[in-house]
């Protein structure tokens, strides 16, 4: 394939799904020789580290592809007349059609050339409001996140992941009732710039000091690639308190039709729901975990499948 000139665009590349899933594509279009540009309205920690961030766009410029995230992203590259062919992908899809819990990321999908959706949950909810849409899993860059530390066979150090600060209390009274050493990254979108444990942007070194990493979405999948065995829960603002559970073998394509968010059991955790999910620790399915993301959302194929979308479409012009 030629080089192409892309375009990526996201809201924010704070230490979140988003701007995680954006600097991994970057970095593997650019070891595959494309020109990529980054536009976005919050650099964040990640946006910090990348030398091809930029904050303007020229009205009326031009790129191959453009693969953006976001309505108020989408809204600005709309206005500037940017030209190319526009891939949106919907990260956020919770009460997307009755306007509930995000009416600011309502998008009628009109100017827009391909829709890509992250989870077979929000391709359903597309396709029954007669929304054509490709589904392309998060993309996890397997050499960054891999196993460094060996996991421990009892005793499981435990990382708190969540959002919700409540969420991140039960955790910890959790780890007290069993004993267990408690690590938080809480809010780490900025939250925190640097502590012992290394930046909040380092992802991977946290999951690899721990044993078990309690969240939701993207760091499931990232815990997986380190080895590590992730509990699906959270209290987030949009959904309420709701969770999985353990992440095994056996379950793990079932809860990722729901991107790993809880929506898949919808249950209702209490203290000592957690106590016994952290109870089903096997230590031995570290190498099934990160099998399953190697061979299923690898960043590589993903790729291919953004890339595979633009020529499929270049094929017919």
């Amino acid at each position: 394939m030629k080089s192409l000139n892309i375009l990526l665009g996201c809201d924010n590349l704070k230490s979140t799904g988003v701007g995680t899933t954006t600097r991994e594509l970057n970095n593997e279009l650019l070891k595959r020789g494309h020109d990529v540009d980054i536009f976005t309205f919050n650099s964040g920690l990640i946006g910090n580290r990348l030398p091809n961030l930029i904050t303007d766009i020229r009205k009326d410029s031009n790129y191959d592809l453009l693969i953006l995230q976001n309505k108020n992203i989408l809204d600005e590259i709309l206005k500037l007349n940017i030209g190319g062919f526009k891939v949106y992908i919907v990260s956020i899809l919770v009460d997307y059609f009755n306007n509930k819990s995000f009416p600011n990321e309502i998008v009628t999908f009109d100017n827009i050339d391909t829709v890509v959706t992250l989870s077979k949950e929000s391709r359903n909810i597309l396709q029954l409001n007669k929304v054509k849409n490709n589904l392309i899993y998060w993309g996890i860059d397997c050499d960054r996140f891999r196993p460094i530390k060996p996991i421990k066979k009892e005793k499981p150090r435990i990382l708190s992941a969540v959002r919700g600060e409540s969420a991140n209390e039960m955790i910890k009274q959790a780890c007290e009732i069993l004993d267990l050493e408690f690590v938080s990254w809480l809010k780490p979108w900025d939250y925190v710039s640097k502590t012992e444990e290394g930046s909040v942007n380092d992802v991977e070194k946290w999951i690899n000091k721990s044993d078990i990493v309690i969240g939701l979405g993207r760091v499931v999948y990232e815990a997986m690639a380190c080895g590590r065995q992730p509990i699906i829960f959270d209290d987030r603002w949009y959904q309420g308190n709701l969770g999985d559970g353990i992440v095994t073998p056996d379950n793990i394509e079932k809860f990722r039709e729901y991107n790993c968010s809880g929506r898949y059991s919808k249950r209702k955790f209490e203290v000592e729901d957690i106590v016994e999910e952290i109870n089903l620790y096997n230590p031995t399915y570290w190498y099934r975990l990160r099998k399953f993301v190697l061979e299923n959302m690898n960043i590589v194929s993903t790729t291919n499948q953004y890339l595979d979308i633009w020529k499929e479409h270049n094929d017919k012009v």
